[in-house]
């Protein structure tokens, strides 16, 4: 006979590498990390995949303490784009560090 499914049986092997992976706010830190000092467009902040950028940028900024500069600017076709950019180094940062933390 078969088991029934247990909701108590503990994490399955899934979620414990989920666990692990960098969040949307790690993404983004590092491509703004690599891309110092230069500028980071939106749609390149966009495929990572990262829906609400916005939260993520504002917790970076405000909980975790990072200056990440943004302007608004005006695209070819006319209409308005944007881009962010660190103002400071993030020193020994990486991907796999944070992954981590």
């Amino acid at each position: 006979m078969e088991q029934p499914y247990r909701f108590n049986d503990g994490p399955t092997p899934r979620h414990t590498r989920l666990e692990r992976r960098p969040t949307q706010e790690d993404r983004i830190l590092t491509l703004l990390a690599e891309a110092y000092p230069n500028w980071v467009e939106l749609p390149e902040i966009l495929r990572l995949g990262s829906s609400q950028y916005s939260a993520w940028i504002w917790s970076l900024r405000h909980q975790r303490g990072y200056r990440i500069d943004n302007e608004v600017i005006i695209l070819p076709d006319g209409r308005r784009g944007g881009r962010f950019r660190l103002i400071s180094p993030v020193p020994n940062y990486s991907l796999a560090e944070s992954a981590h933390a």
